[in-house]
């Protein structure tokens, strides 16, 4: 039993001796660096924050100092390492080697390449001793200008993009005048900074959302768009068949411009197709061949007309499988399709195209992006 212990034994002296030795050599304190430590360190305050920390009032610098405080102090003009600390994890040699100030350092063009990080510091103590968050001076345009030029005011302008149901309107009575004179200036001149508050809040709110839940706002985008092309896909699928009614077709084709994910959208736009024909057409072929979707053209015989109610997932209303009549559609009803298919395309008409709603956005942060990267390659050190 004894000589397995005596092997160990050996094995750890021969792991830790090289460790012990290289600390045993290595020196733990340093009088060059008196001049560059001494004026950060001495009579430090303990307590980094300028205001209330909770509105911007702490102070990175004077932390960072008390983070080298609990690593070096100095004595007889002399800089040592204090025994026991764990924030410190370079050594002497490291310090000399670059003879400045950890905190605040900045590149200063030399070709010396920047020493690894050597202080560091765990979260509760950074919690305890440095709470609330340091506030931009206002002096420093490099800091808070540039970001609000370059990302704040653009995300601000395509966030008003997003469309939306709700919003906070003016009282049309504020502006009903039709024209102003003389006598109604002064009550003009009291109506616009209360106009100008409303706007203001509602634009606030409004971004406050988009930046808040811009992730689901994302996903049911790709969600919905995904449900369009399935529906897009089902209706092409029908149309060859001819198993759908006008009324349906125009239903279907509605509920992909008004928002598929809105259930009651669905039912409110019966109003919408309510004057369709409930009948099946088959278009009759043209001589390019393709075919419409509501072009009342050609009717089903009933011999190859499909089982009806249509086994379908999207919603059925007794409406529209309550009259399945085969016939050529009259004048007027033909002016009613006619009419449907001009809402219809008004309606696609008046949406923001895809170029202007999501690829500006994407291709100017995309090049702000590169434009950053560049200028970084340019000024080392920021």
């Amino acid at each position: 039993m004894a000589l397995p212990i005596i092997i160990q034994l050996v094995w750890l002296i021969a792991l830790w001796f090289p460790t012990a030795l290289g600390q045993a050599s290595s020196r733990n304190s340093s009088t060059d660096l008196v001049p560059v430590y001494e004026p950060q360190l001495t009579s430090l305050e303990q307590d980094p924050v300028n205001f209330n920390p909770n509105l911007g009032g702490l102070n990175w610098t004077m932390c960072c100092a008390l983070v080298v405080n609990e690593s070096l102090f100095i004595q007889n003009q002399t800089l040592y390492i204090r025994p026991g600390q764990t924030f410190f994890t370079g050594t002497i040699e490291s310090l000399e080697a670059y003879p400045r100030f950890p905190c605040g350092a900045t590149y200063n063009g030399a070709s010396l390449h920047a020493p690894h990080q050597q202080f560091w510091v765990n979260y509760p103590w950074c919690e305890s001793h440095c709470p609330g968050w340091p506030v931009t001076k206002a002096n420093n345009f490099e800091k808070w200008l540039k970001p609000m030029i370059s990302f704040i005011l653009p995300s601000l302008i395509f966030c008003l993009n997003i469309p939306r149901r709700r919003r906070l309107d003016l009282p049309a009575r504020l502006f009903s005048d039709k024209s102003l004179d003389l006598s109604t200036l002064l009550i003009f001149a009291l109506k616009m900074p209360f106009a100008s508050l409303v706007v203001t809040l509602d634009i606030i709110i409004w971004t406050c959302v988009s930046f808040s839940v811009a992730g689901p706002m994302l996903t049911s985008g790709i969600y919905e768009a995904l449900l369009d092309a399935r529906v897009l896909a089902f209706l092409d699928s029908r149309v060859k068949e001819s198993t759908l009614t006008v009324k349906e077709k125009a239903h279907i084709l509605l509920s992909i411009l008004i928002g598929n994910l809105d259930g009651n959208a669905w039912h409110s736009s019966q109003l919408f197709v309510r004057d369709l024909p409930t009948y099946y057409i088959r278009k009759r072929p043209s001589r390019s061949g393709s075919s419409g979707i509501l072009s009342p053209t050609e009717t089903q015989t009933p011999t190859d007309a499909p089982d009806w109610p249509l086994k379908t997932s999207l919603p059925v209303t007794p409406s529209d499988s309550s009259s399945t009549t085969r016939h050529e559609p009259d004048p007027r009803t033909h002016r009613k399709i006619l009419a449907v298919k001009s809402r219809l395309s008004s309606m696609l008409d008046s949406q923001m195209s895809f170029g202007s709603s999501v690829g500006a956005p994407v291709l100017f942060y995309i090049a702000s992006f590169i434009w950053s990267v560049y200028e970084v390659e340019e000024d080392l050190g920021s």
